[in-house]
């Protein structure tokens, strides 16, 4: 997983950061090489357009008027658009250098929702914490 986390980091966030400052002014992003707390309004963009991509899937799910095939279109299609998001999102907030030990991170406290190795879950199938639990260390990984 760490070498997948790397390869997304050198190749796939050199590209967007690259695409972003030749868009420049127009793009929403800010460029940050540390872990920074961005803009508000800049923050919110990313909301904003997140939002939009995750009920555009939510939409596509649901559609009864496409096709398997055109649902599932529409599903990669608003994935892609999130994924692309975050992305930009990992850059705004400094997080490139990070962001792979962050994700291991918070894998590593999901794994200790388990409970004598079941998930407990609730009626709409998230995980529940059991006492046993261990949030995820993100500070140590920050700062």
């Amino acid at each position: 997983m760490k070498e997948l986390f790397k390869k997304i980091r050198t190749e796939w966030m050199s590209q967007v950061r690259n695409a972003q400052i030749k868009i420049g002014d127009n793009a929403p992003l800010e460029l940050n090489n540390k872990p920074t707390l961005i803009h508000r309004d800049c923050a919110m963009r990313y909301y904003h357009m997140s939002l939009e991509e995750v009920n555009e899937r939510r939409e596509a799910i649901q559609s009864d008027s496409l096709t398997d095939e055109e649902r599932l279109i529409e599903v990669a299609d608003a994935l892609a658009d999130e994924y692309y998001l975050w992305a930009q999102a990992v850059i705004s907030h400094g997080l490139e250098d990070k962001i792979e030990e962050l994700v291991l991170e918070v894998h590593r406290s999901n794994l200790t929702k388990l409970q004598d190795g079941e998930m407990i879950t609730n009626d709409i199938g998230k995980i529940q914490k059991p006492l046993s639990y261990e949030s995820p260390n993100l500070k140590s990984i920050l700062f």
